[in-house]
C-alpha cells in the first residue's frame, strides 16, 4: 500500500490507527508497563515498531482509549511509551470521545475534563503532533459540552498542521499583490495565489511590533480564499495593526510572508 501510493502521489501521508497496546513487558522488555488483553503484535498480528523503523507508515495514531490512572493501560503511560518509540512518524493520540458519557461505569468518562487532562498531558510529552478524535459523529454529537471546552481553553487559537518529512515535500511560492482596502468602516484584504498554494494563513501585527508568525494568537484566519472582509473596530485597526500573508502547500510547507500594502 505504501510504496502504491507514493508511485502515485508521493506527498500524500499515509498513517494507520493501531490498538494502543503494541506488547505488554511481561511478554517484551521493549513493551509498555501495561496488562492489556489484547495486544497489537501478539494477539493481531501488527508490528507497528518494524513498519516505523522500516518507513512503511508516514505517521501512526495508536488508539489510546483509556483514562488517566487506569490499572492495566494507563492513558499516561502508554502514551509517554509511543512516543519514546515513534522512529520517525508523526505521532498522534488518539482520544475517546466515544466514551464520555455521564452514565458511564467509569468515573473518569463522566466528565469532560478527562479528555482535557489528556491533551494537555499531551503537550508536556515530546514528539506528540496533535490528537485524533475518535469519532467524527461524536465529535458532532458533542457530548457533555467537550468542543466548547476545548475550543475556549485548550484550542483558543487556529494552528497549522506539523509538516511530515517522510513525504515529497511541496514548496510554496509566496502569494502575490496583497492589497488592503478600506472603505468607511468596512476593511478588504485581497491577494493572488502563488504557486503550490492550497490554502493561507493571515497574520495580524500591532504596528511596530516584528512579525512573529511562531505566535498563533497573531493568526487571523485560515483560508481557502484569496480575500477576507470585515468591518474595522478597536482589534482590527489599520493605524493599530499591520497585515500580512503566506501560502500553505499541500505538505503543510509554509512560504514567507508578504505584508498586505
Amino acid at each position: 500500500m505504501h510504496d502504491t501510493i507514493k508511485q502515485i502521489k508521493p506527498h500524500v501521508e499515509f498513517g494507520i490507527s493501531p490498538f494502543g497496546v503494541w506488547r505488554n513487558q511481561s511478554k517484551d522488555p521493549t513493551g509498555s508497563a501495561t496488562r492489556a488483553g489484547q495486544t497489537n503484535y501478539d494477539d493481531l498480528y501488527a508490528d507497528i515498531l518494524k513498519w516505523e523503523r522500516n518507513g512503511w507508515i508516514d505517521y501512526v495514531s495508536p488508539q489510546i482509549y483509556w483514562h488517566i490512572g487506569k490499572e492495566v493501560a494507563d492513558y499516561a503511560i502508554i502514551t509517554d511509551w509511543w512516543s519514546k518509540n515513534a522512529y520517525g512518524c508523526l505521532l498522534y493520540t488518539g482520544q475517546a470521545l466515544y466514551k464520555l458519557d455521564k452514565k458511564s461505569n467509569v468515573k473518569a468518562w463522566r466528565s469532560s475534563k478527562e479528555i482535557m487532562r489528556q491533551i494537555k498531558l499531551n503537550r508536556s510529552i515530546p514528539n506528540i503532533g496533535g490528537s485524533m478524535f475518535f469519532s467524527a459523529n461524536y465529535l458532532r454529537n458533542n457530548p457533555l459540552k467537550v468542543k466548547e471546552k476545548i475550543k475556549r481553553r485548550l484550542f483558543k487559537y487556529y494552528a497549522l498542521p506539523p509538516v511530515n518529512m517522510r513525504v515529497a515535500q511541496v514548496l510554496p511560492e509566496a502569494p502575490k499583490n496583497a492589497r488592503i482596502e478600506v472603505v468607511d468602516d468596512r476593511i478588504s484584504l485581497t491577494w493572488d495565489a502563488g504557486e503550490n498554494n492550497a490554502y493561507f494563513v493571515i497574520y495580524k501585527f500591532k504596528r511596530n511590533k516584528a512579525a512573529n508568525i511562531e505566535n498563533a494568537a497573531n493568526i487571523v484566519r485560515v483560508t481557502g480564499t484569496n480575500s477576507i472582509k470585515g468591518f474595522v473596530n478597536r482589534f482590527t485597526d489599520p493605524h493599530k495593526y499591520y497585515y500580512a500573508v503566506s501560502g500553505i502547500s499541500k505538505t503543510n510547507q509554509e512560504s514567507v510572508c508578504v505584508i498586505f500594502k
